[in-house]
């Protein structure tokens, strides 16, 4: 179709994890079979039943068809087409954080995490909100806080492990303007190992 596959709208790629040996594509299925490289392409059209082909970003954004969902007297599911970042197959942004204490909040646990997708999961009692546009730092490396982040029906897909609920979407849209996390990008580049203690720079105490 010339689109982007997006699990928006195919949930089984959430089944799927990607990673690198050196250089080289290395994706696992479900099932534990793994391919490499150029191999993945057909592996993945046998397993989604339609034809993907691997291909290495250029450099330029690319169309994605994914899904978008109303609440009312009924929920309406619909099509919906994105862009991705240039270069960088996100949506927004680059990063994504998640605090324990908001995720308690709404009644959710540790074991739900992988629903949200953060690159960060953090412990403090430091305001969301207050810390948007500000920073926080891990060692040398140092974050900006950019925006919450907007939520979408990829939360409501089941996972390993969990079920699917549409449910979660319609109560972040009712009770907390749909956002939940924050978005962040890099202002100094480095390692963030598990456990690093965090700072937080509030935006309210910075001064231009």
């Amino acid at each position: 179709t010339g689109f982007a596959v997006s699990a928006k709208k195919e949930p089984r790629l959430l089944d799927v994890y990607a990673s690198l040996e050196g250089e080289n594509l290395v994706i696992k299925f479900p099932d534990g079979r793994t391919c490499r490289g150029d191999d993945c392409g057909e592996a993945l059209s046998k397993y989604l039943g339609r034809r993907v082909e691997i291909v290495r970003s250029r450099g330029t954004s690319l169309t994605y068809v994914g899904m978008g969902v109303e609440f009312g007297d009924v929920v309406r599911l619909y099509e919906k087409t994105g862009q991705t970042a240039e270069a960088r197959f996100h949506d927004s942004m680059p990063l994504h954080l998640v605090k324990l204490e908001s995720l308690q909040k709404i009644g959710l646990d540790e074991k739900d995490i992988p629903r949200f997708r953060p690159n960060i999961v953090y412990s403090s009692d430091a305001d969301e909100q207050e810390l948007v546009g500000g920073y926080i730092q891990a060692g040398d490396v140092l974050l900006r806080i950019v925006k919450p982040t907007k939520r979408c029906i990829v939360i409501t897909h089941a996972q390993p492990g969990l079920q699917a609920s549409i449910e979660l979407l319609k109560s972040l849209r009712t009770n907390h303007q749909g956002v939940f996390g924050l978005y962040a990008e890099v202002v100094n580049p480095g390692t963030i190992a598990k456990n690093t203690p965090l700072k937080f720079y509030p935006a309210a105490g910075i001064q231009e």
